[in-house]
């Protein structure tokens, strides 16, 4: 079986190719608001995050890390174990099945060591 939709094989392809190669993916619709710092090369792996206030009224969570922007060396353990462990079976909306909601499931297992 095959994901149907492409906007989930464009989720799913982002953090492979990341994970494989690392560097960093922009979507075309994301605008930089300013230059990146030389603070994010002291971190492995940066995730965009949501607005505080979308956050709040769209997902009721206190953060939501996205999708649209991703910096990671390669071969990172959290993107490691978001390829290993993809599961097909997710309920039909893509923010849960590919998008940032599935995102933020996994970083909050692999933070607390669970599985997704």
């Amino acid at each position: 079986q095959t994901y149907s939709w492409e906007i989930e094989k464009a989720d799913l392809m982002r953090i492979f190719l990341v994970y494989h190669f690392g560097g960093i993916y922009m979507d075309t619709d994301t605008e930089c608001l300013k230059p990146f710092s030389a603070g994010i090369a002291d971190y492995s792996c940066v995730f965009d995050q949501e607005p505080f206030a979308q956050t709040r009224v769209w997902w009721s969570r206190e953060q939501t890390v996205m999708n649209n922007m991703i910096a990671c060396i390669p071969k990172h353990n959290f993107l490691k174990y978001f390829v290993q462990n993809q599961k097909k079976d997710k309920p039909i909306h893509i923010q849960y099945k590919t998008g940032p909601i599935h995102l933020n499931e996994f970083l909050a297992a692999f933070r607390h060591g669970l599985s997704p």
